[in-house]
């Protein structure tokens, strides 16, 4: 009998725990939930046949609740006395459409493009309580991804590129450049390299994945955001054929900004301006839900729910702190048997 899932997973997770224990690295304020899109079913098939397109629509939210410095929590109160204004609520809804298409049974190319609203709460030292937001589209992504498959692991390395069709210089009513959180884009062209190893184990399938968010370039307001390193493990069991269930745990780690925007630089009056306070880690547990839908005489259709919570936080602050986030993706199929998040085939 192999032991090569074994190994695998050994070996990932101890990855997955060097990448949580490391300092600092991306932005937190606007995660790439392209990514998330560009392959957005609950569990890979490890053998078999997967739809030759796929078009998914995924409706993502997310709430920032609170502060940390470290892993310590402040209060409000302690905030002002630091800062004439600071930020108490996040939240963040986004929706986003991607389509992939599959010309060979080995490679695998993604486009997703997210459209964003963000809402920022803040208090100031006068106790009055204000909100600013900002809506536009997210950076586009591209991404190819080739496919193999021995002794029972199938490995998908991906690479991806950001293109920055977010804005950076979104304004307010008033004319003024909004913080850092508030901005859609990065600016830069990114490179997105991963790599995901799945396999069946015992009833259910195990699922590998481990990608980083690198950025070479300096954007035209003089700074770029910080590199991001991601690693994530997970099980899943399907119900019935038709229903599977999953959780696992995932790290996230990212850098703080390089340069300043030279009209934030010399804002003091909220951590919002501060490059230098955007970094940190966060482990969280991911829960999700798939559902395989009848099949239509013109493709399959499926859903999926996922809620994430964080367990820890490390974050260089002071810097909102993660409250919880979900998502909820469509996706149709043609030119295959399911989805390609279909259980793994055995």
């Amino acid at each position: 009998r192999s032991h090569a899932p074994r190994m695998v997973v050994t070996a990932a997770l101890s990855f997955l725990a060097l990448v949580g224990a490391s300092p600092g690295g991306g932005a937190q304020e606007l995660e790439p939930a392209a990514l998330s899109l560009r392959l957005p079913g609950a569990v890979y098939r490890v053998e078999g046949p997967r739809a030759r397109w796929e078009l998914s629509y995924a409706y993502l939210a997310q709430s920032d609740d609170g502060n940390l410095t470290g892993t310590r929590a402040l209060s409000t109160g302690e905030m002002l006395e630091r800062y004439p204004v600071v930020p108490v609520i996040r939240s963040v809804r986004e929706h986003g459409v991607a389509v992939t298409f599959r010309p060979t049974p080995r490679v695998t190319l993604h486009l997703a493009l997210p459209y964003r609203t963000v809402r920022l709460r803040q208090v100031t030292r006068l106790n009055r309580t204000f909100e600013r937001s900002a809506s536009g589209a997210g950076d586009l992504v591209l991404a190819a991804d080739w496919t193999a498959v021995a002794g029972g692991v199938r490995a998908d390395a991906g690479l991806g590129v950001s293109v920055p069709t977010g804005s950076v210089e979104v304004r307010d009513a008033g004319g003024d450049l909004l913080p850092y959180p508030l901005q859609m884009g990065s600016g830069t062209w990114d490179v997105a390299p991963s790599l995901t190893l799945s396999g069946v184990a015992g009833p259910g399938a195990w699922r590998i994945e481990a990608g980083a968010l690198l950025r070479p370039g300096e954007n035209p307001r003089r700074y770029r955001l910080g590199h991001v390193a991601e690693a994530a493990a997970v099980y899943a069991v399907r119900w019935r054929k038709a229903v599977t269930a999953e959780a696992g745990l995932a790290t996230r780690t990212w850098g703080n900004h390089a340069g300043a925007d030279p009209e934030l630089a010399d804002l003091t009056d909220s951590p919002l301006y501060d490059a230098s306070l955007r970094g940190g880690r966060r482990i969280d547990v991911p829960f999700s839900l798939a559902v395989e839908l009848p099949r239509t005489r013109w493709g399959a259709h499926s859903v999926r729910a996922e809620v994430r919570l964080p367990v820890r936080q490390d974050l260089h602050g002071p810097q909102l702190r993660r409250e919880w986030s979900a998502a909820v993706t469509w996706t149709f199929s043609a030119g295959g048997s399911r989805p390609s998040g279909g259980p793994p085939g055995r």
